[in-house]
């Protein structure tokens, strides 16, 4: 997991796979992940999924944790990069409407700036 500070934004690259067969890599992820949104004042993300070929159902359940965090502390988190499988995933589960989705990291950024 690499994060990177784009203004106001913290633009966060998971990894490749998080399919729930690799438990202690989804809950290491979800750790880092509330740490990065507790370090804000006020939480703007961008999960960027590009290197992610695949998730599961456990991973799932990390972002909508980990967008509950965001919520809870006042901020915005979005979505981009999301490969057309995993897309898939998100709209199947209609998590899709929860969460912008953007092509890339500068859209996403700008959907969850304060002044977006």
């Amino acid at each position: 997991m690499q994060v990177d500070q784009v203004g106001e934004v913290q633009v966060v690259k998971i990894g490749r796979d998080y399919s729930g067969l690799n438990e202690a890599l989804i809950r290491r992820t979800e750790q880092e992940l509330i740490a990065v949104v507790d370090a804000a004042s006020t939480p703007r993300i961008v999960l960027d999924m590009s290197a992610t070929e695949y998730f599961g159902s456990t991973f799932l359940e990390v972002i909508t944790h980990v967008w509950q965090r965001v919520t809870q502390r006042g901020g915005k988190l979005a979505l981009c990069g999301v490969k057309p499988y995993c897309l898939e995933i998100l709209h199947t589960s209609k998590l899709d409407t929860l969460w912008p989705i953007a092509g890339d990291a500068a859209e996403a950024a700008a959907l969850v700036s304060s002044a977006g």
